[in-house]
């Protein structure tokens, strides 16, 4: 057992877990948004008193399978500006949905790139995982608030979320307990 003042050694292994942790909360929020947009297309137009056919699986929508999670993001802001008034709450999640996606950008694209030196020393290690744990403890913060706005959405249709017969749509709700 190492003594407690020396720092426990990180090793590649332990950056690349945590990196690829980062990336699958970036990936579940894109999802979450992919899901939220298709509900935003599919429950208005339901009529009264009949039950929705959601089917994630079958029925995706073109559209929203071509947009990333910037692409929806920016979508959410539009829409919001376009219905008027924006709260200060609203302003700040809407500000904090776009910060994650210049994250989980640079994630993607540069990162690697920028951290490379530091990638060959065990302080430099210790520093990037450090990093990639506050990516991953922030993606599961705006994961978490996207799957809620996606119960809420459910919510608000009087419609329970489980009975939703789509196996992707049920392994999102799934991966919301994991987290």
């Amino acid at each position: 057992m190492p003594e407690p003042d020396q720092p426990q050694t990180v090793s590649t292994a332990d950056v690349y877990a945590a990196y690829g942790e980062a990336l699958y909360l970036a990936q579940s929020m894109e999802m979450g948004m992919r899901i939220f947009y298709y509900l935003d297309k599919t429950l208005p137009n339901i009529p009264p008193g009949k039950s929705p056919r959601l089917d994630f699986d079958d029925e995706s929508l073109p559209e929203i399978n071509t947009n990333s999670l910037g692409g929806f993001i920016r979508q959410f802001r539009r829409e919001l500006l376009e219905e008027g008034a924006i709260d200060p709450q609203t302003r700040s999640l809407m500000r904090k949905l776009e910060q994650s996606v210049e994250y989980r950008n640079w994630l993607v694209h540069t990162y690697w790139w920028e951290r490379s030196s530091q990638f060959n020393t065990a302080e430099g290690r210790a520093e990037m995982l450090a990093e990639l744990q506050e990516l991953i403890a922030q993606f599961r913060g705006y994961d978490q608030m996207i799957r809620r706005f996606v119960l809420l959405y459910f919510a608000h249709y009087g419609l329970d979320p489980l009975q939703i017969a789509s196996a992707e749509f049920q392994s999102y709700l799934g991966r919301g307990a994991l987290g």
